[in-house]
């Protein structure tokens, strides 16, 4: 006898199923949000780059606290001679001017530019489940892509620092994400949107530029060259163009700092053929072992043979945003004379996303959908579990360090070690009066570690406090390890311990300077050397 279904039940239970659907992204974003701040109340900032990215944010947090927002240049060189840990306009300003607003709700802390970054994870976890769910159709395929971005290596470890590589990711998922309908349904509204979120993401990290290739490398590559003659088409790229060229301009003030390496001449080409390529396929080939071997030979191996059947397909992905995007980020990495395995993070969503449309295609061909989606799925649970092995970076002494020497009063320190950046944040997170002044031992001239140089100017420039990294390998303070000074005594040795092989083995010394002078000053010169000048600095 047949049963009769009772509609109400299926509408509920459809109704769940959508309700879980929609909210997958925002599930997923926020698991991965929490991934992200995991630890970090038991590490320092780890990265050099990271240590600067957060001072940046403080710099223009306290630019706009002390009402100096109208004369900006003069206050940072006044704040760099104090703690000399800035970036700017190397990097762009807008991840700062972020970072600034989680200092004013949460002060100047480390826990404060950890949650901008798990911000960025969110956003970047939802925008793309939804740019692959409208390019691919299918919100398994759009799951089992994001849960594998965010499981790499690479994902976790600039998440859990202050790294702008997921700001910039948000952006630039944004602005292609309207470009879904590139070629059929751009309307007015999605130029506009796309020229600004490619604008803020190429204002966060330079290498964001790569989102601005892919409407004319789509156009050239599928020969529809009347795509780039629509008005909306030239209004996004005009504005795109227009906000870069400010960027260019504002560089150009500052001995073109952000852009200066950039491929202009016959030697860059030959340092591209002869480092940048080969640097970057040894980084892939290195990453190509293990699971992400064994994913690509499948499924290039079930697309091969899925193709061989010459079953029709019932899933229409659109693959050609994601090998534009691929292609776009080639060039700019090739054109960039700076080399790091890091930006290849830039690459990976769209690597992915078409490994994953190679998978589902061949494995549907062979078994359908339902099989084909069981596929992918175990896959992606294999990459999140993959993700629980990987190590998790920390950084532990530095913060200790300012916390022995910052006591809420003027203090100047003069810092030997590779850490000065993440230990000026530490620094500056105690003193909230700025009443910290720390001297680098990278900015000082040579020979001052030479213990009758180093007692004339530790006397001369008023330093309290010498913090002295003791690690393996010879540094300019390097003599200091095994001859202190009568002039030095030693209050304090904490452990120095890291994943960084840098700083893996290792002790960070506070010695207090004895005999200081009564009537301390001088003028300090600081050198820049990516603008090539000194500040001088009254001290």
């Amino acid at each position: 006898m047949a049963t009769v279904s009772d509609p109400r039940v299926e509408t509920k239970a459809s109704a769940r199923r959508f309700g879980f659907a929609a909210l997958a992204p925002y599930i997923l974003g926020l698991y991965f949000a929490c991934s992200a701040m995991w630890g970090f109340w038991k590490t320092d900032i780890i990265d050099t780059d990271a240590a600067r990215h957060a001072m940046n944010g403080a710099f223009i947090y306290d630019l706009v606290r002390t009402g100096h927002l109208l004369h900006p240049v003069e206050y940072a060189e006044q704040y760099y001679g104090h703690l000399p840990a800035l970036s700017m306009p190397y990097h762009p300003p807008l991840f700062p001017a972020i970072e600034a607003l989680f200092f004013a709700i949460f002060g100047v802390k480390l826990v404060a530019a950890r949650l901008a970054v798990a911000t960025a994870v969110v956003v970047s976890a939802v925008l793309l489940f939804r740019l692959v769910e409208k390019t691919f159709g299918n919100r398994v395929l759009a799951g089992c892509i994001t849960i594998t971005m965010l499981s790499l290596w690479t994902s976790e470890e600039v998440a859990r620092d202050v790294m702008l590589e997921f700001p910039a990711m948000a952006f630039m998922l944004a602005a292609i994400y309207f470009l879904h309908d590139w070629d059929t349904h751009f309307r007015r509204r999605d130029a506009l949107a796309f020229a600004i979120f490619a604008s803020l993401a190429f204002w966060t990290k330079q290498h964001a530029v790569l989102a601005g290739g892919i409407p004319p490398l789509y156009s050239i590559l599928t020969g529809r060259w009347r795509l780039l003659l629509r008005r909306r088409t030239l209004l996004a790229l005009s504005v795109f163009a227009a906000v870069v060229s400010a960027y260019i301009f504002l560089s150009s003030h500052f001995h073109n700092a952000g852009i200066q390496e950039v491929a202009v001449s016959k030697s860059d080409l030959k340092w591209i053929a002869l480092r940048t390529i080969p640097a970057y396929v040894a980084w892939m080939a290195a990453d190509f072992t293990g699971l992400p071997a064994v994913f690509a030979t499948v499924a290039l191996g079930l697309f091969t043979l899925g193709y061989w059947t010459r079953r029709h397909n019932t899933l229409r992905l659109k693959l050609g945003i994601y090998w534009c995007w691929i292609l776009s980020t080639t060039l700019i990495l090739v054109d960039s004379g700076n080399t790091n395995s890091r930006y290849l993070f830039f690459l990976y969503p769209a690597v992915i996303a078409i490994a994953y449309a190679y998978l589902f295609q061949g494995a549907s061909r062979l078994w359908g959908d339902r099989a084909a989606a069981a596929v992918a799925v175990v896959f992606a649970a294999l990459w999140f579990i993959h993700g629980f092995w990987d190590p998790i970076e920390y950084l532990r002494g530095p913060g200790e360090a300012a916390k022995a020497v910052v006591q809420g009063q003027p203090v100047r320190v003069l810092y030997a070690g590779e850490a000065e950046g993440n230990f000026i944040f530490a620094g500056r997170s105690l003193d909230p009066k700025l009443e910290l002044t720390v001297i680098p031992s990278s900015k000082v001239p040579a020979g001052t570690f030479q213990p009758a140089e180093l007692e004339s100017f530790c006397h001369m420039y008023g330093v309290d406090w010498l913090i002295l990294e003791n690690v393996p390998g010879q540094h300019t303070w390097s003599n200091l390890r095994t001859a202190t000074p009568d002039f030095l005594k030693l209050e304090k040795t904490i452990p120095l311990e890291s994943t960084r092989e840098r700083w893996k083995a290792g002790t960070i010394e506070i010695f207090k300077v004895l005999g200081k002078s009564s009537t301390p000053g001088g003028v300090l010169k600081l050198p820049i050397r990516r603008f090539g000048v000194d500040i001088p600095v009254k001290l």
